[in-house]
């Protein structure tokens, strides 16, 4: 009898202290994970608002339709591989001037007409004026709604399969679209900026 006398104590304590240890440790962990994803979110706001800025500052630097580069420049009749080399040539200066300030972002301009993009950065290649995979890139939705898309996509093409967000823009000249502009940037700078809160 007295050796379960003196286990009951033990027992209780026992509980008494598990109980302690879950109302103290479990908020800590759900308020972690809601400051956590607060950030995330904070971040990706951020991103959002950087995007839109870019996308709304290609769109005002283009004063002109592609037609109208192109007749500008005599190569209304050329190939469109042609057409393509001639509306880079006026709007890459573009988006490389942008580009300058931010690294990090992705932009360019891209030609429904010619299904290509036109002008690209950042470390622009003539050999990324390609036509684009419609089933990879989710903002080609932006031609039927005729709205701007902001979003996230996993695995794209030209960040080497990390997730990004983005910012896609119709390009809209004489009241017809003629393509679109976007922006993006990978989401690994917000994810590690959330980590490196609780380290």
């Amino acid at each position: 009898m007295c050796a379960i006398k003196k286990l009951i104590p033990i027992r209780l304590t026992n509980k008494i202290m598990l109980v302690i240890i879950l109302i103290t440790v479990i908020p800590m962990l759900i308020m972690a994970a809601i400051i956590q994803h607060s950030i995330i979110e904070m971040g990706k706001m951020e991103q959002q608002k950087l995007l839109f800025a870019i996308v709304d500052r290609l769109d005002e630097s283009l004063n002109l339709s592609y037609d109208e580069i192109l007749m500008e420049q005599g190569a209304i009749n050329k190939s469109i591989n042609d057409k393509i080399i001639v509306i880079n040539s006026v709007l890459q200066p573009l988006v490389n001037s942008i580009s300058h300030s931010f690294l990090d972002i992705g932009m360019g301009y891209y030609s429904i007409e010619l299904d290509h993009i036109v002008a690209i950065a950042p470390n622009y290649d003539q050999t990324e004026l390609v036509q684009l995979e419609h089933n990879m890139y989710p903002y080609t939705n932006i031609y039927a709604n005729e709205k701007p898309e902001f979003g996230e996509l996993s695995n794209p093409g030209g960040w080497n399969g990390k997730t990004i967000v983005y910012y896609a823009k119709p390009l809209v000249r004489n009241g017809k679209i003629i393509g679109h502009i976007w922006a993006n940037g990978k989401t690994d700078a917000i994810y590690a900026s959330a980590i490196k809160t609780f380290q």
